[in-house]
């Protein structure tokens, strides 16, 4: 699954952006980066900041290993 990644500084200013009651948080895949799901370009309360969004580089997902119970 291909996912968006930014780089510390898009992660600086992106992360925390907040519209009305939604705000928006990467999430941390398996290897550790930041992530979010390509939807996110088409989700309206982001829409001021699709155009940054889309600078985002696109990466391959790494899910998360599984725990060992």
């Amino acid at each position: 699954m291909i996912v968006l990644t930014p780089n510390e500084q898009q992660y600086q200013e992106l992360n925390g952006y907040q519209n009305g009651m939604f705000r928006l948080e990467f999430a941390i895949d398996g290897s550790g980066r930041y992530f979010a799901n390509l939807s996110i370009l088409e989700y309206e309360p982001f829409k001021e900041v699709w155009d940054k969004l889309n600078e985002l580089e696109r990466i391959e997902f790494t899910p998360h290993p599984e725990s060992e119970n």
